[in-house]
Order: C-alpha cells, then structure tokens, then sequence
C-alpha cells in the first residue's frame, strides 16, 4: 500500500514540476520574478533596476517605456482595494472594466504594485495588430449601389484603428473635406496621438471606406489599450456614431466571444451601433494542435521528430509570437510556456514567456541579425491532450 501512495505522489510531482535535468537556462533575472507579474514586464523592471537598460538592451526587449514609466493592465480579483493600488509611489490610475484596471506605473514601482492584495496578474496591454487590407471595392459591386444613389449620405461612420498617419493631405481628394478627429492612443481623455506613433493603416482603411460611402460622415478614432479602446467606443456613441469599421485584431484570446474586445463590441450594438470587423489573413502564421510529446521531454512535437516553429526574420524585425490553449478543460490546472531560440541545437532562448495566472503566454523578441529562429512551446504542469494555438505576427511560419 505504502509503495502505491508513493508511486502515486511521485507521479503528481513530476505532472505539475520541471522535467528533472532541464539542459535549458533562463535569464537570471528571472529566478525571484513574482507569480502574478508577466515575464515580458519583469524583465523590464529588473533591467531597470540594475541600470541595463541602454539602447541596445532596450532594443532587445522591444519595449520602449515613457519616461521611465509603462502602462500596464491589472487583472483584479473582487477584494482589491483601489486605493492600495493608488498608494503605490508615481501609480496613475487610467480607467476600468470589468475586472481590468488601467494604470501608468513607474519601472521601479512594479514589483510593489505586484504584491497588492487582489492584484491577480500585471501585463503589458493586449496589443492589437492591422490586419490585411484591399482596395478591391470594384468587386464588391459598390458601383451599382451608387448608381442607384445609395453613396451613405446621412451615415456617420467610425474607423477605429491604430493610426491615421498622413491623413490632412488626402482631405478633400481621398478622404471627404472634413472628418471628425479623436485620438485615445495613449490618452483615456481623447488627447492623444492620432498617428499612433507613425502608423498609417487607419488612414488607407478609411480612404477604403470613402470610396465605398463616399457622402457618409467619418470620424477617425484610434486607441491603443482596451480601457482606451472603450473610452473611443462610449465617444463614438455619444456622436452619434451608426456603424462602427475595425480592421485591428489581437491574438491573445480568449476565441470564443467571451473576450474584453468581444464586449467591447457588445457594448457597441447594445448602444445601436453595427459593428463590422476584418475577419484577418494569418493562415501561414498560426499554427493549431493537440500538444504531443512522444519522448517524453515535455517538448511539444509540431510534427513527428519536430519540436520547433521555423521562423525567417530580417535584421530590425520585432517577433511578437503568441500560445494559448483556452479551449483546455479546467485550462487553469495546466501550464505551457513560449520560447524563442536563434539557434537550433541552443540551450539558452533569446527570449522566453512563463507566465501561470492565464492560459496564455506572449513573448517579443527585436531581431539583431537576419536569420532562421526557432519557436518552441513546453508543457511545465498538468497533462491530458489539450489543443495550443500559436500566433507569430507578421511572420511566415514553417
């Protein structure tokens, strides 16, 4: 009996621990990282902290922190106190929804903001990404709808996007004379940047949206965090807003409507807007399988002998790769983390996600030389077959 209950508890121990002799090393930032803080967050804050962060250590984390601040989003359980989070030194409070709050925190206050009773997860905000774009209106068959004098007039029209660079010169020829302009990008109040930082897809989605309505009202709006993303939406609304054009789209799920974009768009329709959405072109980026592991390594196995993701990615390229596993039952009681290797046979990955509060993990990566980098994914707790989606933006995969 006694043989039974210990072969049992060394098989629970090895289902929720580390594969013994890991030949793999992490940073050693990150052997004291807080539970509830993303990785990509920490390394960061630990950078910050040990003064690395120059231009080519910050070139490296591809993130770029204003001032020495960052906004993050805190994912709060019902017992957090709003006022212990207000308490932590140079802490700014941006807006909430649902359980997420929106706060600009200093580097250097992250890891207290970390221990707050009800701070269940700290990250970066969900990013949202242009999705492919065609200026085919001809096959749409719009020129008949004109013809037949249906051109939108009396319609307003809102193009929520990520930028709207370039904009002012195409009034009047590929945009109406006058648009209405709100930026929340970076700004929960609508004083932002409406560039979104020197992007201009926004803009060519509108000129879309002018040759197909051509007399409807346009307002361009852009944001660049959820929270702002429902400060635009409740805007849109109080102008009057009929119809609501987005073609961004983000990767970190959940897939099955119950995520805050999700809402945010039910929020929108309850408000009577009608919301239209590009549905993306991310067939030879994504990747979806059951997690296999026929040796036994916790490695998973894209393809019989194959534990990589192949990806070709030039000098200056930013690699934004994502793995999720939401359709998992009770996917809380499992854990797989993200790693990014440039050398095939490489024991150390250039960049790596770990994080345990959510069945999801994230990881960017700025590319210093042009070559092949390698994508894996690991199960570190839990077994059972699970389904793992993988996101590489912008990238082909193999």
């Amino acid at each position: 009996m006694k043989l039974v209950i210990l072969t049992i508890l060394i098989i629970f121990v090895l289902s929720i621990s580390p594969t013994l002799g890991d030949d793999f090393e992490k940073s050693t930032f990150f052997r004291d990282r807080p539970t509830n803080l993303q990785s990509h967050l920490f390394n960061l804050a630990k950078s910050y902290e040990r003064s690395y962060i120059s231009l080519s250590q910050r070139g490296r984390l591809a993130v770029e922190p204003i001032h020495d601040r960052v906004t993050v989003e805190i994912l709060s359980d019902s017992n957090l106190d709003l006022n212990s989070i207000l308490g932590v030194p140079g802490v700014i409070f941006d807006g909430s929804f649902m359980d997420l709050i929106q706060v600009s925190v200093p580097l250097e206050s992250l890891i207290e903001l970390s221990t707050i009773p009800g701070v269940r997860f700290i990250r970066l905000p969900i990013k949202h990404y242009p999705l492919a774009i065609s200026e085919g209106v001809s096959i749409t068959g719009t020129d008949k709808w004109h013809s037949a004098g249906y051109k939108g007039k009396g319609v307003k029209i809102g193009i929520i996007d990520l930028g709207f660079k370039g904009y002012e010169k195409l009034l009047g020829k590929d945009l109406p004379e006058n648009v209405v302009v709100k930026s929340f990008y970076g700004s929960v109040t609508g004083n932002g940047d409406i560039t979104g930082g020197g992007q201009d897809h926004g803009t060519a989605c509108a000129e879309i949206i002018h040759d197909v309505a051509s007399e409807a009202d346009l307002y361009l709006v852009n944001f660049n965090s959820l929270i702002e993303e429902l400060y635009a939406i409740e805007w849109l609304a109080k102008e009057g807003v009929n119809i609501i054009s987005s073609s961004i789209g983000s990767f970190y799920g959940p897939f099955d409507g119950t995520s805050y974009e999700c809402t945010i768009v039910d929020i929108a329709y309850n408000k009577g807007i009608l919301w239209v959405n590009s549905i993306g072109n991310s067939g030879d980026s994504h990747y979806s399988g059951i997690f296999k592991d026929e040796n036994n390594n916790r490695w998973h196995e894209f393809d019989l002998d194959d534990e990589t993701i192949n990806i070709e990615a030039n000098k200056g390229d930013i690699i934004n790769a994502y793995l999720s596993w939401w359709e998992a039952d009770n996917y809380l009681n499992v854990d797989y983390d993200l790693y990014l290797f440039d050398n095939e046979n490489s024991n150390t990955p250039v960049a790596f996600s770990d994080d345990i509060i959510v069945p999801a993990e994230y990881l960017e990566y700025r590319v210093p030389e042009k070559g092949t980098y390698y994508l894996k994914a690991r199960r570190v707790r839990g077994f059972g077959e699970h389904k793992l989606k993988i996101h590489v933006v912008n990238h082909r995969i193999e």
